[in-house]
């Protein structure tokens, strides 16, 4: 069943990241929303947001936005580099907030070596993940979806799934 997955960023071609996206959106039917678009602003009939890399956005203010209705709204959410990073850091967390995002009910949920926090999810949410790597690498070689895309597309459908 396709759903309107709101793909959220600003596109630039010259980033290998960024064509990997093209062929992750290809497989299910999406396409990017700039986020400063009118489009960017049209969250309600959404069935999950991908907050994309690429920061700076144009319009950080729309990719706020998106992050704080979905949290509230019950979207299924999911932020890639700097999705996961918006207005949290520039290359990690920044020192401070780390206490901050516990407090707000999210869990550090992968971590690594060299990266105290590699993704974030707050657990009361359907589906709500930040990560600070790019799971979308290697489609166009592939040509499926990795687990965590599928798990972010499955929350989407499930949301919007015949009751």
């Amino acid at each position: 069943m396709p759903v309107r997955i709101l793909a959220l960023g600003d596109r630039d071609p010259q980033f290998l990241t960024h064509r990997e996206i093209d062929a992750t959106l290809a497989l299910f039917g999406g396409s990017w929303t700039a986020t400063d678009s009118a489009l960017a602003g049209t969250l309600d009939g959404a069935a999950g947001v991908w907050l994309l890399p690429g920061t700076p956005y144009r319009d950080d203010e729309a990719a706020s936005a998106a992050a704080a209705h979905c949290v509230e709204s019950g979207t299924p959410f999911l932020g890639t580099c700097g999705g996961f990073q918006c207005h949290f850091c520039g290359l990690g967390v920044a020192d401070g907030y780390l206490d901050a995002i516990r407090r707000a009910g999210a869990v550090v949920s992968a971590h690594g070596d060299d990266a105290p926090v590699e993704a974030v999810e707050l657990p009361s949410h359907p589906f709500f993940i930040g990560t600070a790597f790019q799971p979308q690498v290697g489609v166009s070689e592939t040509g499926r979806l990795p687990a965590l895309l599928r798990g972010f597309l499955g929350a989407a459908r499930e949301r919007f799934a015949p009751v």
